[in-house]
């Protein structure tokens, strides 16, 4: 899971001849799973240890954090995307940034739909909205 999430790989590169004769080649008795048991099994596991350790990161002695929020679309489809990132300096001054979330945003952009949704993403994170002020451009 992890070469085809750090190398942005499609689930079908395990059913591809040559990744399959590379893992034969390194451990012939190894059976590859299918394309399904990585999007449905592995994806999700994955998917809650990276959550787990995001919660703990958020809950840790961070003194202040930025969010950095957008809604785009793209000039070939009317799909509108909405994000939310969040960056802060650690305790060793590195900066740490992580993507929150990216989803689909349907319907109209009011400010009330888009708080809405920032609303949930921020439950979601379990970040405490009464310490979020927002400034825009």
């Amino acid at each position: 899971m992890e070469f085809i999430a750090l190398d942005d790989q499609p689930f079908s590169v395990v059913e591809d001849v040559g990744f399959r004769r590379l893992i034969e080649h390194i451990e012939p008795r190894y059976a590859i799973p299918s394309r399904r048991h990585f999007s449905d099994v592995c994806l999700p596991e994955l998917f809650n240890v990276v959550a787990t350790h995001v919660h703990e990161l958020m809950a840790s002695d961070i003194s202040a954090i930025s969010f950095t929020a957008d809604i785009w679309s793209s000039d070939v489809s009317i799909t509108s995307m909405l994000s939310l990132t969040a960056q802060w300096i650690d305790t060793d001054f590195k900066l740490q940034k992580i993507l929150l979330n990216s989803q689909e945003f349907r319907g109209s952009h009011t400010a009330a739909a888009i708080s809405d949704a920032f609303a949930n993403m921020f439950d979601t994170w379990h970040i405490d909205r009464s310490k979020v002020h927002a400034i825009s451009q």
